[in-house]
């Protein structure tokens, strides 16, 4: 599954290398022009967007929502002030897996 984490700092590298060290393939962004960039290269599977996203982690969700390309793509947005701890890999799974059996009933 391919993993899209935006967020505007590097100190969030550690979600990626946690993503990789569990076989998902994760790639990070610093914005959201660079997240529909990354997403016009390969659609991703879900998309983890960080509180601190320059247009504000909603709007920002809700850009995604409006385009037919990208409207169907899961998003997870982190609890306020939990940059720093480590993803929880069991929410990533399960969103993934629940996007999964819903593709499979359409």
């Amino acid at each position: 599954s391919r993993i899209l984490i935006v967020e505007p700092n590097a100190r969030i590298g550690h979600w990626k290398r946690q993503l990789r060290q569990e076989g998902y393939e994760a790639e990070d962004v610093r914005n959201s022009v660079e997240a529909v960039r990354a997403l016009r290269a390969q659609i991703g599977d879900l998309i983890l967007l960080d509180s601190e996203v320059p247009l504000g982690r909603l709007r920002t969700a809700r850009i995604f929502r409006l385009h037919d390309k990208y409207n169907s793509i899961p998003m997870v947005l982190p609890l306020l002030g939990k940059a720093d701890e480590e993803i929880d890999l069991n929410l990533v799974s399960s969103t993934l897996a629940q996007d999964s059996a819903l593709s499979a009933k359409v």
